[in-house]
């Protein structure tokens, strides 16, 4: 089990402090809002637990070629744009067509789901290092 705050981030001091204040307070700044008045920022000061890590890659097709993780610039010009969330153990844990010109087929999201099945290993690896383990 994995512990993530409101943030994103995993582990460290909130999550200790959090352990032992379940439902007092941090439940009452659960909706403190942050960045002052009206900023339209939650500040979530409770923990989630997780039983796995999904992670998710974004592919696209452009003019008929498979793009594995685009940029924004790149994704901007894709006909069609997939995200696959994989799990640590390379369980399919979801697909994500959120638009695009051109319909993704049968046979396109099957390459997405390959494509991220064979990156997820390197981009798990680079989000370990970037956040580390609890």
């Amino acid at each position: 089990k994995r512990r993530i705050r409101g943030d994103g981030a995993r582990g460290g001091a909130v999550d200790d402090d959090l352990a032992g204040k379940e439902g007092s307070e941090a439940g009452e700044s659960a909706g403190k809002e942050a960045g002052g008045e009206g900023a339209g920022v939650i500040e979530a000061a409770c923990a989630v637990e997780l039983q796995h890590s999904p992670f998710a890659l974004t592919t696209g097709l452009y003019k008929g070629q498979l793009i594995v993780d685009p940029d924004a610039e790149e994704e901007a010009l894709m006909e069609a744009v997939v995200s696959v969330v994989m799990t640590e153990e390379g369980q399919l844990a979801g697909v994500f067509k959120p638009g695009g010109t051109v319909e993704a087929s049968e046979s396109t999201l099957m390459h997405c789901i390959a494509a991220a099945k064979l990156h997820y290993p390197a981009c798990a690896r680079a989000m370990e290092e970037a956040f580390g383990t609890e």
